[in-house]
């Protein structure tokens, strides 16, 4: 089943593959720039990183969003 942020609210699932697709050339969105996790864009990164029960697989470009991401992004990534 595939889901958003958004729908994923109040879900779970055994396994979630969370998709940071943000790459290189494109403006860095707003969610992954956020400076605090009380900032809206990272509460919805946390609530793509919760859904899962027992695995979380992560899709992401690791080195464009380590030079471009906000502290957030940085540390999970990190």
């Amino acid at each position: 089943r595939a889901s958003t942020v958004h729908r994923a609210q109040g879900d779970e699932a055994d396994t979630v593959v969370f998709c940071l697709d943000d790459s290189p050339g494109a403006p860095t969105s707003r969610f992954l720039t956020a400076r605090s996790w009380t900032d809206a864009g990272a509460r919805l990164v946390n609530v793509g990183l919760s859904r899962a029960r027992e695995r979380l697989i992560v899709l992401a470009p690791v080195d464009h969003l380590l030079r471009t991401g906000g502290p957030v992004v940085r540390r999970l990534l990190g």
